[in-house]
């Protein structure tokens, strides 16, 4: 049910997930010896949703923020201020 609320509020990829997890539901009802690797199946689709959903869309950009050198603080020295007399 969640994933259904993610689809509808979130991101419309995570309704995949949650037919995946519907529909892995329905076959556990009737073969309980697979529910363990249902859910696995299950979490595997909702990770590469996720990932597909929230990757960043611009990864060169992503990339350069990743490689850029840290900047120097742009605090003002003590000599530079105002006088205080």
């Amino acid at each position: 049910m969640s994933l259904t609320w993610l689809a509808v509020w979130v991101q419309p990829w995570f309704g995949i997930a949650a037919a995946v997890a519907a529909v892995s539901f329905l076959i556990a009802t009737q073969a309980p010896s697979l529910l363990y690797p249902l859910m696995a199946v299950s979490n595997v689709v909702f990770t590469v949703v996720l990932v597909r959903a929230w990757f960043p869309a611009d990864v060169a950009g992503a990339d350069e923020l990743i490689h850029e050198k840290p900047r120097r603080s742009q605090r003002p020295s003590p000599t530079s201020g105002p006088s205080q007399k």
